[in-house]
């Protein structure tokens, strides 16, 4: 378990420590006793993908494969909405939460949150093991929309009515303009990413209208039994310890020629551009619907401490918050992970919704 972090929210915390309700103007301090409810819906980026809760390992054999919350979405305890919740729980104002992650590994909204999706298991686990992974997973939103209707049903009549779920998080975008197959053609040498750009430009495009239809989708089944949306966005992969675009850096990793190595600085910088376009199109379809967007690219001041994004902490960095494709190789026998946040890329999305989800909870 990693280590928590306490959050001192102004007067309203100290209001929950004096158990006053009311203390700071007309907030109302949560029920002492109260249980709140997080979930988490989404891609890779909220499963956790990139940071198995155990790495892979050489020795002993029957240790050989990573271990997972649950390893047909790769879905992780390092997941930012996951230990956001912990350091919650865990603070000097411990909160009772009661969490549930649907997210999965590669999903996109047509294919996972919307519609069914077959997870990341590999073929031969379907076919060795079917009645575990053959069947599709049902869509996110309809899981999500299940277990607030079964809170719903264990509220008491008499109260107030509330809405069941208090914060749902929400990372998808990248899978739906194809981010995966463009970071693969990057590496070859003999291709230049920006031939994508026509590609790139119509995939946004048609993601404002599946935001349309996730938000239509959501505001019918989900909304009334939801509090608060958060819903973040994607770190920038390709910047060293300067901000400087990776230039076929690193040449190794993991002892091991590195793949990443094939992209160049030309190519890092335009994938960073479609990346600040994929955020602006997300923060857009997201705000001006009354979400809440989180950026973790931007550094944040607080208390004279400044808490870095990611843009000098890229995978070619000293210090690198992202993983290669050799890292991820190592740490969990699949290429999945790479270019994929790792703990401490993982770390950063847990920071930044831990005083966010906290906050919310007392609203």
């Amino acid at each position: 378990m990693k280590r928590s972090f306490g959050w001192l929210e102004g007067c309203i915390t100290i209001a929950i420590a004096l158990g006053l309700a009311g203390g700071c103007g007309h907030q109302m301090a949560a029920p002492s006793g109260a249980t709140f409810h997080v979930a988490a819906i989404g891609d890779s980026i909220a499963s956790g993908q990139g940071a198995p809760d155990k790495d892979a390992s050489k020795w002993p054999p029957w240790d050989w494969m990573p271990e997972w919350q649950d390893e047909r979405c790769n879905r992780s305890m390092h997941a930012g909405t996951f230990d956001a919740v912990e350091r919650i729980r865990n603070s000097p104002q411990p909160k009772t939460i009661e969490f549930r992650s649907f997210a999965c590994s590669g999903a996109s909204i047509a294919k996972g949150l919307l519609g069914p999706y077959d997870g990341v298991a590999p073929l031969w686990k379907r076919w060795l093991r079917p009645d575990r992974y053959r069947e599709p997973l049902a869509p996110q939103v309809e899981e999500a929309l299940k277990w607030a209707k079964e809170l719903d049903n264990q509220r008491i009549p008499t109260e107030p009515y509330e809405p069941p779920i208090d914060v749902l998080t929400i990372s998808i975008g990248t899978n739906d303009i194809l981010a995966t197959q463009i970071v693969a053609a990057c590496m070859l040498p003999v291709v230049e990413c920006n031939i994508a750009r026509p590609i790139i430009e119509h995939e946004l495009l048609c993601l404002v209208g599946s935001y349309k239809k996730l938000r239509e989708e959501i505001d019918k089944e989900l909304a009334g039994y939801t509090k608060h949306i958060i819903v973040t966005g994607y770190p920038d992969p390709a910047r060293d310890g300067e901000g400087v675009a990776c230039n076929h850096a690193p040449p190794r990793s993991q002892g091991k020629p590195e793949p990443l190595a094939g992209i160049s600085a030309g190519d890092s910088e335009w994938m960073s551009g479609v990346l600040r376009d994929l955020n602006e199109t997300i923060r857009t379809e997201t705000e001006d619907h009354g979400w809440t967007y989180l950026d973790v690219n931007e550094d944040v001041a607080a208390n004279g401490v400044v808490d870095e994004g990611f843009p000098k902490h890229g995978w070619c960095s000293d210090q690198n918050w992202i993983n290669t494709i050799n890292d991820s190789i190592h740490k969990q026998r699949h290429f999945r992970g790479g270019v994929h946040p790792n703990v401490s890329g993982h770390d950063v999305y847990a920071r930044r919704l831990h005083p966010l989800i906290d906050e919310r909870l007392t609203e």
